[in-house]
């Protein structure tokens, strides 16, 4: 056996996947929705309320609900990750043939179309992955209430990202 596997043992014991990785990716993703949004002033508040929140969203699905939710969200980020490198090779390949493809790439940025296409790469990655039916049949056996709870930080989610996309006139 190797060290490095006895290390990733271990870690996986004190619930480094289970719990720290995942509180540590939700904290980045709420501190940048924050800071992009500029819904506070202060980069102290932002991380503040990133820290607390992140904190409470994976206290509770973890102590109280007793959720393992590492095996579906390390499958779903490795999924999305393979498709931002394909959708990399696919442009570069196609940048090699045709030299104005970025132009091409451009416009469609600007029709939305881009945009749906990568959302809707997102949900059937999310719906294989398994994170779907982590989400809508509860954790630990919770069902409404976690339900209940993942929507609402799901529309917070949704919110922020709303807010950081509005231009100031």
């Amino acid at each position: 056996m190797s060290i490095f596997q006895v290390v990733a043992e271990k870690l996986g014991e004190f619930g480094f996947y289970n719990f720290f990785l995942p509180w540590l990716l939700t904290l980045a993703v709420i501190w940048g929705l924050l800071k992009k949004s500029n819904l506070f002033e202060s980069p102290g508040v932002n991380a503040v309320v990133s820290l607390s929140s992140s904190t409470l969203v994976w206290g509770f699905l973890v102590g109280v609900t007793g959720a393992d939710i590492s095996v579906p969200l390390t499958t779903f980020i490795t999924q999305i990750s393979l498709l931002i490198i394909g959708m990399l090779f696919v442009v570069l390949g196609s940048a090699l043939f045709y030299p104005k493809v970025f132009d091409v790439i451009g416009e469609l940025m600007k029709s939305g179309s881009m945009v749906t296409i990568f959302i809707v790469a997102v949900v059937i990655l999310a719906l294989i992955s398994g994170m779907f039916k982590v989400i809508f049949t509860g954790f630990g056996g919770v069902g409404k209430t976690t339900l209940g709870l993942t929507l609402m930080i799901g529309l917070f989610i949704i919110f922020m990202i709303i807010v950081g996309t509005i231009k100031e006139t």
